[in-house]
């Protein structure tokens, strides 16, 4: 579960820090690592799926469709 720090968490002293922006970020590491040949497997270019061809390139390919192109924004 991600929560977000708000400015009010700022400076507060009994804070134990697991709302902080680190500790998100390393529970969102521990998560991932253990995904990462999943992550491999969707975004490999030889990935199956109905190839298209637009005017700008000639070569077809797989198009990223929603599972791709949402596991490309969370790498990014």
């Amino acid at each position: 579960m991600i929560v977000r720090q708000n400015s009010d968490d700022e400076g507060n002293e009994e804070n134990d820090g697991s709302n902080s922006a680190l500790a998100q970020t390393n529970l969102l590491v521990d998560i991932l690592k253990d995904k990462v040949s999943i992550i491999e497997d969707v975004l490999k270019a030889d990935y199956n799926g109905a190839k298209v061809r637009n005017s700008v390139v000639e070569a077809e390919f797989v198009p990223l469709g929603p599972q791709r192109l949402h596991t490309t924004e969370l790498v990014l």
